[in-house]
């Protein structure tokens, strides 16, 4: 997504929003929000930086694409992909982008960003994630999750990630019998 050969101009733009960045993480630190998952936490902070590298959002979609519809999906631990992990498209930092394009949708879709400024003051008053997004928007995190994913092109979350004992088959030879 970035360009072969880099302008002056795009360096420069590229090291102010990695200021902005790692200053967010400063503020997380500060106000005590610099907790939760590592997608929410390093969204957070690419969320507010003022140059975007490329199109995350399309980025998105189009790995998706590429997995052939399969993408990771922030319940449980959520996903993997530091900054240092290559996907498929090439490009790293998927748990940056991922954080950052839901919080994009939140504001775009549910009260702008006063709507964040609710989530993060939840959170001071030591809300979990999951608590704030609900006390924010009135919406559960799955809820929230699964209409970003609309948003995105992508299925919603499988049942089996919120319950994995739905892939399990029967037993063959059950310990007990009904009745």
């Amino acid at each position: 997504w970035n360009p072969d050969n880099p302008t002056v101009e795009f360096q420069m733009q590229f090291a102010a929003s990695t200021t902005t960045h790692e200053v967010a993480h400063l503020y997380q630190e500060e106000f005590g929000v610099q907790r939760g998952p590592n997608w929410w936490i390093e969204g957070q902070a690419s969320f507010f930086e003022p140059f975007e590298e490329y199109p995350v959002h399309e980025r998105l979609r189009t790995l998706a694409e590429m997995r052939g519809g399969d993408f990771p999906s922030f319940q449980g631990e959520g996903p993997g992909g530091g900054a240092l992990t290559a996907a498929e498209d090439g490009c790293t930092h998927l748990i940056y982008d991922m954080g950052n394009s839901f919080m994009r949708w939140i504001v775009d879709n549910h009260g702008g960003i006063t709507t964040y400024r609710a989530i993060v003051e939840a959170q001071e008053n030591n809300a979990t994630l999951e608590e704030a997004l609900e006390i924010a928007t009135g919406e559960t995190f799955l809820d929230l999750e699964n209409g970003w994913r609309a948003f995105l092109g992508v299925d919603p979350v499988a049942a089996e990630v919120l319950d994995p004992s739905l892939i399990l088959d029967a037993p063959a030879e059950p310990f007990y019998a009904e009745g």
